[in-house]
């Protein structure tokens, strides 16, 4: 059996090559160098474009995180005007149901002594002076408790500023540092609002009282829609 010899490639030396050849070999280098140069470009580009695409993403995470706590926190103080305001309603009508039933008592006494001598309705003629000095007590205005709530309403309007600047430009980091700071003061002249007994208010600071609560609550809510 003959032994077949396997061809050999003949390698090309490029001193062999003739100066069109060259020129060629030349144009063919430069233009394999431009279209690595181009490819090399391209994969950057869309390497850049995706670390920008990236970091749009952990921004826009970020933004509707801080939504998430700014509509988080005005909910949570809506929650707890409407809790006051309950509170101030059940209050009231306490208060409404005391006042019937010492009007009706008032009323079976009078009748009495109708039927009694004149030395009982003398007597009933001073309960009558008693009941009404009370009832002008109860419409005495209380200057230092108008001035307190004046102060609760004045912060609530900053309040409410402040979150409207803030839901406007949720990454302004000062208006992020005086939201929360505000929110924690908020949080606490609420608490102490609260812990006012309305029961023993006079009717006129009881009214007072009740309008001042009405529009806080309408300014925080409204401004966590704007």
């Amino acid at each position: 059996m003959e032994k077949t010899n396997k061809p050999k490639q003949t390698r090309i030396r490029e001193q062999d090559l003739t100066p069109e050849q060259r020129e060629r070999l030349l144009a063919y280098r430069r233009k394999k160098a431009a279209e690595q140069e181009k490819a090399q470009k391209a994969q950057q580009k869309g390497q850049d474009s995706k670390v920008a695409t990236s970091q749009k993403n952990q921004k826009d995470k970020k933004n509707k995180k801080k939504k998430i706590i700014i509509i988080a926190s005005c909910a949570a103080a809506l929650i707890i005007a409407i809790v006051i305001f309950i509170i101030v309603q059940v209050a009231k009508s306490d208060s409404q149901s005391q006042s019937s039933d010492q009007k009706t008592t008032t009323t079976s006494t009078t009748n009495n002594d109708n039927n009694s001598n004149s030395n009982s309705s003398t007597t009933t003629d001073n309960a009558k002076n008693q009941a009404e000095s009370k009832t002008i007590e109860t419409d005495q205005i209380d200057q230092n408790f108008r001035n307190q709530m004046d102060e609760y309403e004045q912060f609530v309007d900053q309040y409410a500023a402040v979150i409207k600047a803030h839901t406007t430009n949720p990454s302004d980091e000062v208006l992020i540092e005086q939201y929360n700071s505000m929110t924690t003061q908020y949080n606490e002249k609420v608490a102490t609002v609260n812990q006012i007994d309305v029961s023993k208010l006079s009717n006129s600071d009881r009214e007072y009282y009740n309008s001042v609560i009405t529009r806080s609550n309408r300014k925080i809510t409204e401004a966590g829609k704007a």
